[in-house]
């Protein structure tokens, strides 16, 4: 019976009618954090089922997530018959509607907040009920049990791009296939390598160098998710080329559309994070082949995509750092603004054992830096900080230090970031609504001598320096007026 609520309340989000008016009138970021949850939570329910019978405290959690899951059927449907149907048309009407909306917000918002705290007790007694996901499993020799950590999706912190270490050797050999002009054909060229290996930071800079600006007459950055919509993913690529297309259409219109926009253009398309080969086949046929030298780059943590979209180009595989690039990445995070040089000598021996443990991944050791650089310059802090991580970097056991790097995180930025965290993928936001939303959420904590929206905006300066956060643009000041999380689901996951 749970199940049944849940799965019905978890379709209703995902309603399209629904999903367009939550974004709309700014609640989407709450609800879509409620649905994490209750996916996350919906995951042991058959093992709960199975117990439920046996002990009265599973049976009482079953009947609290459904209690939960109509919670947030209630808060829908206060917010969706609050806004007369959800969808509005034309601005006028919009406007309209904004003091009606304000209320209604605020109502769902106090809603959202109560779920909160019933989902926070829910969570907690899935460890201590022992409930597990299905496909977990248990070791039958010695009257042990092996129970695997339930897992849900990450946010992963973004390398900052301003520190780029060991790639410009590879930045100067895929600038040089793109620009060049001995290859007419619209070619392919793709970065492979796995997470956290620095893939959309080399594809970045090599976006932004000027000589590929220069060289080509427009530009197109997307980022694939793996929620892939083809439709989707055309229409923003119609925007970034500020195309007017009409609001209603079909997928062949919109694919049509871009394909005409991009004619007789020499373009470059950065299509990052591919998960698909399909995605690459459906997105194909939107662009263009007029022998003028376009390119399209794709970054991809799967070898065979790489080969499949473009079968003439080698696919580039990105290395890892080496042991004097890491500790100079790690030193660079761990003492911003300032010369390398200025570790303190008690300090470079675990300076060392930090970059052999990260072993060469540079996600590993930019979130690694950001928790060192909030550390006093104390050898047994750090000490404590290498015997805490008992991880050594292979592959997915990057996970570790990046759980490391949420856990550190003093209560109020765990509130914070997880705020920002709950919006769209990759959608940026002005950092002074987020100041607004954080003081009018009470994450905020008065300090007599400080206003606080100073204080708030000390908070996302830190999450910032903890590499949490990316800002997306600053002020000529250096203020931060907007922030993003680059969101990757399903593939990094956090242990909890």
């Amino acid at each position: 019976m749970a199940e049944a609520v849940v799965r019905y309340v978890l379709g209703k989000i995902t309603e399209a009618a629904y999903e367009e008016a939550l974004l709309l009138y700014g609640v989407g970021y709450k609800v879509e954090w409620a649905k994490r949850e209750l996916q996350w939570v919906s995951a042991f329910l058959k093992d709960a089922d199975a117990k439920q019978n046996k002990d009265a405290r599973v049976k009482q959690w079953v009947e609290d997530v459904k209690e939960v899951a109509y919670m947030i059927e209630d808060a829908l449907d206060k917010f969706f018959v609050g806004m007369g149907g959800g969808r509005s048309k034309g601005v006028l009407r919009r406007v309209a509607r904004a003091p009606k909306s304000l209320i209604v917000k605020h109502e769902v918002g106090t809603e959202i907040n109560k779920i909160k705290q019933r989902m926070s007790e829910i969570e907690k007694n899935v460890t201590l009920f022992e409930l597990e996901r299905p496909g977990n499993s248990s070791s039958s020799g010695g009257g042990s049990t092996w129970q695997q950590q339930p897992v849900r999706p990450v946010i992963i912190p973004e390398i900052d791009k301003t520190e780029v270490v060991g790639f410009q050797d590879d930045i100067d050999h895929i600038c040089k296939q793109l620009l060049d002009q001995s290859i007419s054909r619209r070619s392919v060229i793709s970065i492979v390598g796995a997470g956290g290996r620095g893939k959309t930071t080399l594809s970045t800079k090599i976006y932004k160098s000027t000589g590929v600006g220069h060289h080509f007459d427009c530009r197109i950055w997307i980022t694939i998710s793996q929620e892939f919509k083809i439709i989707n993913i055309v229409k923003k690529m119609l925007e970034k080329l500020q195309i007017n297309a009409r609001e209603v259409g079909d997928e062949e219109y919109f694919i049509t559309l871009l394909h005409m926009s991009l004619s007789k253009k020499r373009y470059l398309i950065v299509l990052d994070d591919v998960w698909s080969s399909d995605h690459w086949s459906q997105l194909e046929v939107a662009f263009p082949e007029d022998n003028n030298g376009s390119r399209v780059l794709i970054t991809t943590r799967f070898m065979n995509i790489a080969k499949e979209s473009d079968v003439a180009n080698k696919p580039y595989e990105l290395r890892i750092l080496s042991k004097d690039e890491s500790q100079q990445l790690l030193l660079k995070k761990v003492f911003p603004n300032q010369p390398v040089n200025k570790c303190p000598d008690h300090l470079l021996p675990l300076i060392n054992q930090f970059a052999q443990k990260c072993g060469g991944w540079p996600l590993a050791l930019v979130v690694l830096g950001g928790i060192l650089s909030t550390k006093d310059l104390d050898y047994n802090i750090w000490n404590e900080i290498i015997l805490k991580l008992d991880w050594q970097i292979e592959g997915s056991k990057c996970l570790d230090i990046i759980s490391t790097s949420y856990d550190d995180l003093p209560i109020h930025l765990k509130q914070c970031f997880m705020y920002i965290a709950s919006f769209p993928e990759d959608y940026k936001v002005r950092a002074s609504t987020l100041i607004q939303l954080w003081i009018a959420e009470g994450i905020v904590q008065h300090q007599s001598t400080k206003r606080m929206e100073k204080t708030a905006e000390d908070y996302l300066e830190e999450l910032v320096q903890r590499c949490m956060v990316r800002v997306s643009k600053r002020s000529w000041s250096g203020r931060i007026t907007f922030c993003e999380v680059q969101k990757k689901k399903n593939h990094i996951l956090l242990h909890t």
